[in-house]
């Protein structure tokens, strides 16, 4: 969900201002309205995205108006709008950490509590009847989230299928189910479906080549066409490198770029377990892994093509350095 203790570097441009007062804005939407809780909200992608940009200017520059209104005199109301805003402030990315989402409604756990205090203050000048109609129209939609929600929650794999449902054409369930579908199946039309479904271009395009290198994998290596999955391979790889600008502050779409490299590492994996004895692939295999820090593995497959007779002059050099640097990083 979200690693608040895995801090990411810093990106202070008037993408991340904007990007708070987004954040800010969801979590007074979720506060005050019977919105459904879902694991993840697609805060930039949103249909309302400007229209939560100024309801989180609004609800900061509320927050002032009580500051200045508390050092004039005691009042609950700027105590209300103060404390609200504090306690969004750690969530609201200032100083980003790692997620898959920015915002969740268990940020509000604290938040809610100054809203719930002017409200009952508030509820309490008005007449019996109309107090307790106020206090069940908050109350209700609350009561019917906290039954409702546990249902997503069972598994895994149920709580995906709901975002997935609630949000087919965005790129993270998409890409959590096609991962999910992966682990369980290997590659699969309903898979590549997915993919093309996803909204955003560049995810799609990530998400439809993972389909269609798992595939070659999963059933063309068998054919004997190891140079071309190779190829498909690296050429994979050097697209999840290039990741787009803007995944600097918004922070989820990072996610199908980490998910698919472990794709990736199994692909590799899963190759060279065909092939023991190919040396390009073992090769291949060996320094992608080296490259990605995966040294114990990486000594293993090196160590196969080092050995190798097929390999040229070159590659084997190239091979026993890549050796050396993977034993003396793995303590060996």
């Amino acid at each position: 969900m979200g690693y608040s203790a895995v801090k990411i570097p810093a990106d202070f441009g008037i993408e991340a201002g904007i990007r708070a007062f987004a954040i800010l804005g969801w979590m007074v939407r979720l506060a005050v309205t019977p919105d459904g809780r879902q694991l993840f909200y697609p805060v930039f992608e949103d249909p309302w995205f400007a229209g939560m940009v100024a309801l989180g200017i609004a609800t900061f520059l509320s927050g002032v108006a009580g500051t200045v209104l508390l050092l004039r005199r005691r009042s609950l109301v700027g105590y209300a709008l103060v404390m609200f805003v504090l306690f969004c402030v750690p969530y609201m990315q200032i100083l980003p950490f790692s997620t898959n989402s920015l915002v969740s409604d268990r940020f509000l756990f604290l938040a809610v509590w100054p809203v719930l205090l002017l409200l009952v203050a508030l509820a309490w000048r008005l007449k019996f009847v109309f107090r307790v109609m106020l206090l069940l129209a908050v109350a209700l939609p609350w009561i019917y989230q906290t039954v409702e929600r546990p249902n997503d929650w069972r598994t895994a794999e149920t709580i995906e299928e709901r975002e997935f449902q609630t949000y087919p054409g965005h790129y993270l369930p998409a890409a959590n189910k096609i991962k999910r579908l992966h682990d369980l199946y290997g590659p699969t039309r309903e898979a590549y479906q997915i993919a093309s479904n996803i909204t955003d271009p560049d995810i799609k395009n990530i998400m439809i080549k993972q389909v269609r290198v798992d595939y070659a994998v999963y059933f063309d290596a068998a054919a004997g066409n190891l140079h071309e999955i190779i190829s498909l391979l690296q050429d994979w790889d050097s697209d999840l490198r290039k990741m787009p600008i803007r995944a600097k502050w918004n922070l989820p779409l990072q996610d199908p770029f980490s998910s698919s490299m472990w794709v990736l590492e199994s692909d590799w994996l899963n190759l060279a377990g065909k092939f023991p004895d190919d040396a390009s692939v073992q090769y291949n295999a060996g320094l992608w892994l080296l490259d990605h820090g995966r040294f114990e593995s990486a000594a293993t497959h090196l160590r196969a093509a080092a050995e190798s007779s097929q390999l040229s002059a070159y590659e084997r050099d190239k091979a026993f350095k890549g050796l050396e640097i993977a034993l003396a990083n793995g303590g060996r």
